[in-house]
């Protein structure tokens, strides 16, 4: 089973890569004047593949086939549509490498940037982290 998994990440790795090289045949590289980052921390209430459900929904990067329900609990350095509290859905490559491979991702909260630029006046994100907010452990008397 592990090696399953390890063959799944070294296949979404490899088409990164290819698509990245044909990427970068079509598009300029990011202006510093257009570049943007979101930083906020939100809840993940579900995860599952694109295609089960119609919604609007914030693409980020590319060949993305999963949708991942969250809700931003509070902001930092943000712009639209992560510039506010509320409920919105993820269209994202792989929630194996958004999450680190954490399957128990829904229901726990993380540290979301987001990186992008600026096109034609509108956001266009093209990839994203996530770090998971640990508690610190109640200690017991």
């Amino acid at each position: 089973m592990k090696a399953i998994g390890i063959f799944a990440v070294a296949l979404a790795l490899s088409s990164y890569a290819q698509a990245q090289q044909k990427r970068e045949g079509e598009t300029p590289p990011p202006s510093k004047e257009r570049e943007i980052v979101a930083r906020f921390t939100a809840k993940v209430e579900w995860i599952e593949p694109a295609g089960e459900r119609e919604a609007d929904v914030v693409p980020i990067g590319f060949d993305a086939h999963w949708l991942v329900g969250i809700e931003i609990l509070s902001t930092e350095k943000s712009v639209k549509p992560f510039n506010k509290k509320g409920k919105i859905i993820l269209l994202i490559h792989s929630p194996a490498m958004l999450f680190a491979g954490d399957e128990k991702a829904p229901g726990k909260t993380y540290s979301f940037k987001v990186f992008g630029e600026m096109r034609k006046g509108h956001p266009e994100f093209g990839f994203a982290e996530a770090q998971e907010n640990k508690s610190p452990e109640k200690k017991q008397r």
